[in-house]
């Protein structure tokens, strides 16, 4: 019990106190912990059976969360130069997995949906950037 606990503790983190991209990063990791396992029992469970264009989907998306979260960051430091290019690598994965889906199935209409939902969570994912950042930006002033 105590190991959940640590768990819990360790993947719960205070908001940054500090306005840095290496803090932000930080901190992002340490609250997406506990939900790589689960992706990763998604993909062991889709991908045996069959769900490769699946799979592909998981891991683009995920991936394209972390460029999401970045940018928002950014936009709050007033970094547009690196916002822009987080949110490009942001959607330049999405297309990917896009791609990568439709040629796994070409047939599945599906893909656009999920897609989108992936492009929904990356902007979900800045906008917790910049909240991220802006906190970390108030407890550096106070």
């Amino acid at each position: 019990m105590s190991t959940l606990r640590s768990l819990r503790a360790w993947s719960n983190p205070e908001w940054p106190s500090t306005p840095t991209y290496a803090a932000l990063a930080r901190f992002g990791v340490r609250r997406s912990a506990f939900v790589v396992p689960f992706v990763v029992a998604q993909i062991a469970i889709q991908f045996p059976a069959g769900g490769y264009w699946m799979s592909a989907f998981l891991v683009g998306t995920v991936a394209s969360f972390a460029p999401g979260y970045l940018a928002g960051a950014a936009v709050m430091f007033d970094d547009y130069g690196r916002a822009a290019l987080a949110a490009l690598a942001s959607a330049v994965v999405l297309v990917g997995t896009g791609a990568t889906m439709h040629a796994l199935d070409p047939g599945n209409g599906f893909a656009v949906g999920l897609l989108a939902f992936g492009a929904f969570g990356s902007l979900a994912l800045g906008v917790f950037g910049y909240t991220a950042a802006e906190r970390a930006t108030w407890a550096a002033e106070d």
